[in-house]
């Protein structure tokens, strides 16, 4: 296991924005996490899990924490029903591994960012579909008591874009079982379509995708676009062009710019609209906790 000290973060997150870790460990096996928990604890630091860096902003200052990057990714075909998949592979190795194993079920998710792991902690999901819909079981390790445990889907508590994880920092996610099918007829989307709606709709660049949940009965998007705020910019963040819930990063932009765009959005939205927007992108801290 190798462990960096005073690692640059900006680089493993889609924003481009972040300071330095007091330590980061590359996580692959088993082992990798539990001497990385062993480096935390024997430090007095906290611990933070970071998968693809999709959906989240790091401090400017940096984090005084280990940061754990998930980059575990074996992908197990157990049964024409099954699919094992350690928490670090990303969506792209997932949808590569379906094609090629003639797998079915999972299209929907086809180009969404960000690694599997992640996808449960946030319930991330897309056209309709969330990853609770498709998770059959999760294995994490729990640092209270110290043994990898298993949580079937009915342990789990799921809501829009979030789930149980984010109140329960002692478990660690390290694998899943997913639903598929190996019947044609089962296929839920065209992958190339969903590809060419990305590139036709979304915003390419340093960005997190999607910045506030869709509030009942509305979408954010047209919220942000209907209180004139496309194009509107603090620093170097700005609300796309294209579409009004992504936030780019033009270059150079800090998370102290990213975090006054998004409040004075939300002011302005609740404003003219009467709708409260709630941030999807988590706000991470210099002790790893969400902001």
């Amino acid at each position: 296991m190798k462990i960096f000290e005073n690692f640059n973060l900006s680089n493993l997150c889609s924003f481009g924005i972040g300071g330095a870790a007091r330590y980061l460990v590359n996580i692959k096996t088993k082992d990798d996490l539990l001497e990385a928990l062993e480096l935390a604890s024997n430090q007095g630091l906290p611990f933070f899990v970071l998968g693809g860096g999709s959906n989240v902003l790091l401090p400017d200052e940096g984090m005084n924490a280990v940061v754990l990057r998930m980059m575990n990714s074996q992908i197990t075909l157990n049964s024409p029903q099954e699919l094992a998949l350690e928490s670090g592979a990303n969506w792209t190795q997932i949808m590569s591994f379906c094609k090629s194993n003639q797998i079915y079920g999972l299209e929907t998710f086809s180009g969404l960012p960000g690694t599997i792991g992640g996808a449960i902690w946030g319930n991330a999901g897309c056209h309709g579909v969330e990853t609770k819909d498709v998770l059959l079981e999760v294995e994490v390790f729990d640092t209270k008591l110290q043994k990898f445990k298993i949580l079937k889907l009915d342990e789990i508590d799921f809501d829009y874009r979030k789930s149980s994880f984010k109140h329960l920092d002692n478990l660690v996610i390290w694998s899943c079982l997913l639903k598929v099918s190996n019947d044609p007829s089962d296929k839920t989307a065209d992958p190339n379509d969903l590809y060419q709606f990305r590139q036709d709709k979304q915003p390419q660049g340093l960005t997190t995708g999607s910045f506030f949940k869709n509030p009942p009965g509305h979408k954010a998007g047209q919220l942000i676009d209907q209180s004139g705020l496309k194009g509107f910019r603090i620093g170097n963040a700005q609300v796309s062009t294209k579409h009004a819930n992504f936030f780019m990063n033009l270059g150079g932009a800090s998370a102290a710019d990213v975090m006054s765009l998004a409040n004075e959005v939300q002011r302005v939205v609740e404003d003219k609209q009467g709708v409260c927007l709630e941030k999807e992108v988590l706000e991470i801290k210099a002790n790893g906790q969400l902001g």
